[in-house]
């Protein structure tokens, strides 16, 4: 009774009642010996850390009992990572960081716990703040789309959502700090509610991913981490800005962190806002402007025994859509959103709260999601506003880690969620009223032998969809209602043996599943610019997925392969069918057949000299149903890569560094019958990239020019390649940041 008092008052109030352990050392240069100032030392666990201090020291104090992974980061040196566990005494380690001339591993935590990425028995990649600050795409969803096996399927620059290996929208999840976001993601014309601001890195998971995240997780995870605290005792703050000249585009954003000992605290404001794009032939494409802002704030108190924090994000997003009613009303090209826009507003608290007792780890979650979304047309309609739905999202985790000895992690989780959508006074309702009730509970073994590294796991999932009212015919004459119950269990191994320190070979084998969505069930009405209905005797899809992969490491080279194999029953996709409304428009209906998705992705790293390199990646993707036809939005095969050039440290700057970037995709001669033919294009960029420093602060200065050429292309997962309109063309960006 004394033990559970203690810890609701450590909970609670942040009362020591424990004692506690301090992580203190010095970094050197392994080669020179020489102190290194500046070293990032940062615990993930714990979401703390610190900085080398002039003399090249560093402490942390307040770490409770337990076993934590250390990670020293430092630009231009191999990253290290270490375990450490602590028992409420003082502990040093000094550590010599070797210089290297490729991005070394990062700890990451989607796998399902802190672990290093040569650890994992799935591959997770990440994109890391600098690169998301260095990117020179309009959008987040477009830079993130430079990874092998990740696209972005698009409606200009503002509405954009990721695919991964072929899949996208409900067949993937987006999270933040592990939490799902939920806001109508039921069509490509619905982007996730995410921008770069206030980001760490962003991880992906490219395989199913229902064992850790449930349903909807059945192509891959993208989670997006928000930035860490400020160093013990110290406030930073900073300020950036970029301008895109083709869209006269404005994106801009400034924060503060500030960290005391048991404290940490953080706000950022960004905002966006673009006229309509010009492509490769000079046409002005009609209503692709959007804006967006939000303001994301963080507050976390640290005790010897405990960790919590409370995250809060406002977003909104007022999106163009370039539509053929929209096309023959707009003659003006600016920023303001008058007439045929997406009006989002999304409201986003998460409390993440950490309790730890020895070896065992406990996290108690929750979030609460608002979201609403408006659909403005124009002033022939019998009322501008014609969509107005809210949709509200409880989501709920417990979950325990366990670390049983030096080599065995077990982590039992039990996890929930409660949503409801409600329609307001508007006339078009495109998803009705509906509750929906999940519950979950999973399993998950990590264990260590030797230099193989595994995981099993088994996921049992429970969930409810209520739908009051729903129309079964075109007319909206026949009525019924949906109460259905679907349950699964999901499960995945995998390993990775390490066949010496440069070399990791990996397998993972893996099950999910997704049940139909709300709107897959339900819908039937006119969505964009057709005429969309549901499929009431939809099943839940299930996939069973084998990955291989290797990876090669070594000082100046780094290679990756990865092939898999997904084998999809019961896919649900959109089809155009021969039945038109009474207006002549076509109907579209939802159905579902037995289909795989295979692929391949590779790329290597080459650094010969300190300053040169050579990035490039390729991707491979075929997507077919049982009967040999092809799936929609499967993306064209691609080659990704850069030639970078760092200049030697001068008294003019720190950082310098050129890079040469190309794009070339091949002709995607397999589409679908609901898609066209789409030719191949290589499209070419420059970037300037410089850093300095003013007095005792750093500033960046980046200069860009994106297809240089002006390339007239179709990517195929445009969705205005039908009427006409290129992609992008020729992007002059200048950006600059200031760290205070």
């Amino acid at each position: 009774m004394k033990n559970i008092i203690n810890v609701l008052f450590v909970f609670l109030f942040g009362v020591n009642l424990y004692a506690q352990s301090t992580l203190q050392g010095l970094i050197t240069d392994k080669k020179t010996n020489e102190t290194l100032i500046g070293v990032e030392i940062y615990i993930p666990a714990l979401k703390k850390g610190a900085v080398s201090d002039i003399n090249g020291k560093y402490i942390i104090n307040n770490i409770p009992k337990g076993k934590f992974k250390i990670q020293y980061s430092f630009l231009g040196y191999k990253n290290i990572i270490i375990d450490v566990s602590f028992d409420n005494s003082e502990y040093e380690k000094n550590i010599a960081l070797e210089q290297t001339l490729l991005q070394t591993e990062e700890v990451i935590v989607s796998g399902g716990g802190y672990k290093s990425q040569h650890e994992n028995a799935i591959k997770i990649e990440t994109i890391n703040a600098k690169v998301l600050q260095q990117a020179s795409e309009i959008s987040l969803i477009k830079n993130m789309a430079k990874l092998p096996g990740i696209d972005a399927i698009s409606k200009g620059n503002g509405v954009a959502t990721p695919v991964i290996r072929g899949l996208s929208t409900s067949n993937i999840l987006v999270l933040t700090n592990g939490t799902r976001m939920e806001n109508f993601q039921f069509s490509e014309n619905h982007p996730f509610m995410i921008d770069e601001y206030g980001v760490d890195h962003i991880e992906f998971i490219k395989g199913p991913a229902s064992l850790l995240y449930g349903s909807d997780a059945i192509g891959g995870v993208i989670n997006v981490i928000t930035e860490k605290p400020a160093p013990n005792n110290t406030i930073k703050a900073d300020f950036s800005t970029k301008y895109n000249t083709n869209t006269q585009g404005v994106n801009s954003n400034v924060g503060v962190r500030a960290s005391k000992a048991k404290f940490v605290f953080g706000v950022r404001a960004g905002l966006s806002s673009n006229i309509d794009y010009t492509d490769g032939a000079g046409a002005v494409v009609v209503n692709s402007r959007f804006n967006q802002n939000s303001i994301k704030s963080f507050i976390g108190f640290n005790t010897n025994k405990s960790i919590s924090k409370i995250y809060y994000q406002h977003s909104k997003m007022k999106l163009g859509l370039t539509v053929p009613p929209a096309i023959k009303i707009i003659d003006e090209n600016s920023r303001k959103n008058s007439v045929w826009y997406q009006d989002l507003t999304n409201d986003f608290l998460q409390s993440t709260n950490t309790i730890f007792f020895n070896k065992l780890k406990t996290e108690i979650n929750i979030s609460y999601q608002n979201n609403n979304r408006k659909l403005l047309t124009d002033n022939s309609k019998p009322i501008l506003k014609v969509v107005d739905m809210k949709l509200q999202t409880i989501q709920y985790e417990l979950k325990n880690t366990l670390n049983v000895n030096e080599n065995i992690d077990f982590v039992f989780a039990f996890q929930g969620m409660n949503q409801n959508n409600i329609n307001g006074d508007a006339p078009d309702h495109v998803l009705p009223n509906f509750s929906l009730y999940d519950l979950s509970g999973f399993g998950l073994l990590q264990y260590k032998l030797g230099k193989l590294s595994s995981q099993i796991g088994v996921r049992y999932n429970y969930r409810n969809i209520d739908i009051p009212n729903v129309f079964t015919d075109v007319e909206n004459t026949l009525e019924t209602n949906i109460n259905n119950n679907y349950q699964n269990l999901s499960y995945s191994l995998g390993s990775t043996y390490e066949l010496n320190e440069n070399v990791l070979l990996r397998a993972n084998f893996a099950s999910a599943f997704r049940s139909p969505n709300i709107n897959e069930l339900s819908q039937n009405g006119v969505h964009g610019t057709r005429y969309e209905k549901g499929n009431i005797n939809l099943q839940s899809q299930r996939n069973y997925e084998i990955d291989l992969s290797t990876h090669f490491h070594f000082n100046k080279f780094a290679f990756n392969l990865a092939g898999f194999y997904n084998v999809i029953n019961n896919y649900i996709y959109l089809m155009p069918t021969t039945d038109t409304t009474s207006s002549g428009m076509n109907i579209y209906q939802y159905s579902q057949d037995n289909s795989v998705i295979y692929g391949l992705e590779t790329s290597f790293n080459y650094s010969p000299v300190k300053w040169l390199s050579l990035n490039e990646g390729y991707s491979y993707l075929v997507g077919q149903k049982e009967n040999g036809e092809n799936l929609p939005f499967i993306p064209q095969n691609k080659i990704i890569g850069d030639l970078t050039f760092s200049m030697p440290t001068a008294k003019f700057y720190k950082s310098l560094k050129l890079k040469f970037s190309n794009e070339i995709a091949f002709a995607q001669n397999n589409y679908a019958v609901s898609e066209s033919y789409t030719p191949e294009y290589n499209v070419f960029n420059l970037a300037l990239y410089y850093s300095n420093f003013w007095g005792q602060y750093n500033f960046d200065i980046t200069f860009g020019i994106n297809n240089i050429f002006n390339e007239m292309y179709y990517d195929h997962l445009s969705t205005i390649k039908g009427l006409g309109y290129y992609n992008i063309g020729r992007d002059f960006n200048i950006g600059f940041k200031f760290h205070f």
